[in-house]
């Protein structure tokens, strides 16, 4: 009896989480924040460690951050408070073995990830084979809604004048203003009063695609080297010491290669992490470099950094 009943519980549970076609409100919380709701039948000391050791420290950053903030809560503290949380996981007792994907349950631009199973052993093996999936879902539904805020409130003089200038649609939020220019290149820059925030993006393009990626990087080494402006003496370079992460991507019209690291400026006691991106540009027969430098000292960059990367990530290319 108990078997059939905590059977038709989980039908029900599952009907309930399925069927959706209500409006929400938006979902809330803080950049790359996923919530963990842990029945308390499991083994949670298990579970919570094989979570927290697929959670990776973000790439590129001078000092080690876990790319996700995880909380984790029983079940019964699941109450309306949390269900407004942009990322949830629930791991639920149940009869039957499942892992669901489910869009906007309880609020606007939420993802849910639903997992049941009868025992800690049978839900940690769920775990193993979705993990992956939850943390890139999770990591891609923050910077959809970045991308929007972002999009919704971005700097428009920016935007019009970059698209007219090199041909690609720029979003960047209002705090960058336009620091220095010349034919080919724009450096933009935010920064605080009150604190060392600097933050830079810097867009320029070359007229040849067709070069090695070993040229590429040279080209992109001298561009801030004798483009961005340092005290006397003193230059931005690419800190060599430290790993940088390379990854390629490639679509209809572009080749694309995107690398984290580590700038330093040489001749001085400046750095910190640097995201880039080079696209072949191939409708306009060019390439564009789009780059960003972060130097914020003694505070956590990881979350400029996905606002950066988001930014260069989202540069569309218009025909010439």
């Amino acid at each position: 009896m108990k078997s059939k009943l905590t059977f038709l519980l989980a039908l029900t549970f599952l009907f309930l989480f399925s069927c959706v076609d209500v409006s929400y409100e938006e979902s809330s919380g803080g950049l790359n924040e996923i919530l963990f709701v842990l029945d308390n039948k499991y083994n949670k000391k298990e579970i919570k460690d094989f979570i927290n050791s697929k959670n990776q420290p973000f790439k590129g950053l001078p000092q080690k951050q876990k790319t996700l903030d995880i909380t984790y809560i029983p079940s019964q503290s699941f109450k309306d408070i949390f269900k407004k949380q942009r990322c949830i996981v629930v791991l639920a007792e149940s009869e039957i073995e499942s892992f669901k994907v489910i869009n906007e349950k309880w609020a606007g631009g939420q993802k849910l990830f639903y997992f049941a199973a009868p025992d800690s052993e049978k839900i940690k093996k769920l775990l193993v084979e979705n993990i992956d999936t939850v943390f890139s879902k999770t990591q891609a539904t923050h910077t959809d809604f970045l991308f929007q805020e972002i999009k919704s409130h971005h700097n428009k003089d920016i935007y019009n004048y970059i698209k007219d200038k090199l041909k690609i649609s720029f979003y960047v939020p209002n705090t960058f203003i336009l620091n220095k220019e010349d034919k080919n290149t724009v450096w933009f820059l935010s920064e605080s009063e009150k604190t060392d925030y600097l933050n830079n993006i810097l867009i320029h393009t070359y007229e040849n695609k067709n070069l090695s990626i070993d040229l590429i990087l040279d080209l992109r080494e001298r561009k801030i080297k004798s483009f961005i402006e340092t005290q006397e003496g003193s230059y931005m370079t690419t800190d060599k010491r430290y790993d940088i992460v390379f990854n390629k991507d490639t679509s209809l019209y572009f080749s694309e290669n995107t690398f984290f690291g580590l700038w330093r400026l040489e001749g001085a006691t400046m750095g910190g992490p640097f995201y880039s991106k080079i696209i072949r540009d191939t409708i306009n027969d060019r390439l564009i470099f789009l780059e960003s430098f972060l130097f914020y000292p003694n505070e956590k960059k990881r979350n400029i950094m996905i606002q950066n990367k988001t930014i260069l990530d989202n540069v569309n290319v218009f025909k010439n």
